[in-house]
């Protein structure tokens, strides 16, 4: 979120890019430990991404990121992985997902401030090959999203009630406007 003074500990800046073979490491001083936002045709493959304050990896916007063989060490974090900003095409193949992390492991369709003009909704996810160490189910939340495409994955989906989808990402849109709306007033001051 914006707002809130986000910080990345690996930023994927590159559209047609292939990552494979890294850790990031991530840390409670940052916000996600990998960003992806506004690209297309990215691939992270055979990677780990550490836990940080909220995600392992954090996308918003663009088209197409292709998780192949990532292990997400996401105890601590709030989830493993968001997706938002109307991104299309996530595909999770062969993936591990490591701990419980607050919200469950994957989020689809959270509100993002790119959400304030129009109605951004993600779509074409996939999920294949993909397990929780350990056992169990791995959690997605649907929120403003597609249902994901789920093969060979023990998978758990809770679409999150429309009522409350609206109700929240209308008060994110009020304290949007409103930190604007103060961030405008202050530089007027200033002048």
């Amino acid at each position: 979120m914006g707002n809130d003074k986000d910080t990345h500990g690996f930023v994927v800046s590159d559209n047609n890019i292939v990552i494979q073979d890294r850790f990031f490491q991530g840390s409670k001083d940052i916000s996600e430990s990998v960003k992806v936002s506004n690209l297309k045709n990215v691939t992270l493959r055979n990677c780990i991404i550490d836990p940080s304050r909220e995600d392992c990896l954090d996308i918003v916007r663009g088209d197409t990121l292709i998780c192949e063989n990532v292990t997400f060490n996401s105890a601590g974090a709030l989830q493993a992985i968001t997706c938002k900003g109307g991104f299309q095409r996530l595909i999770l193949d062969g993936c591990k997902f490591r701990g419980d992390p607050e919200n469950g492991e994957i989020i689809l369709g959270q509100y993002s401030d790119y959400n304030y003009h129009k109605d951004l909704r993600v779509k074409y996810t996939e999920i294949k090959r993909c397990v929780k160490i350990g056992g169990g189910f791995i959690k997605v939340q649907l929120w403003n999203a597609d249902k994901p495409l789920v093969e060979n994955s023990t998978v758990e989906v809770k679409r999150i009630h429309p009522i409350i989808v609206k109700a929240y990402f209308t008060f994110r849109k009020i304290q949007q406007f409103l930190f604007e709306r103060d961030r405008v007033k202050a530089s007027k001051k200033a002048l």
